[in-house]
């Protein structure tokens, strides 16, 4: 049987947020939610998927600095 998910608490959400440089408006946004929902997260619980959804966010964005640095050592390397 799966573990049952433990939604964030609001400061978590808040701290991992700034962690990953996005406003809650952003956030909302991103995630396709109105800013007034994730505003409401602050007295209601918040979803379970978006824990998930912050870190697959965060791998997308090491994944982002990968490419460009390899993209650039690519157009270097058609040069030598």
């Amino acid at each position: 049987m799966p573990e049952e998910q433990i939604p964030l608490e609001y400061e978590e959400f808040i701290a991992k947020l700034k962690e990953l440089k996005l406003s809650k408006q952003d956030f909302a946004a991103k995630s396709g939610y109105s800013y007034t929902t994730v505003l409401n997260w602050k007295s209601k619980p918040i979803p379970v998927w978006v824990e998930s959804w912050l870190e697959l966010y965060e791998i997308s964005l090491d994944y982002k600095e990968i490419v460009k640095s390899v993209e650039k050592h690519i157009k270097r390397s058609q040069f030598i």
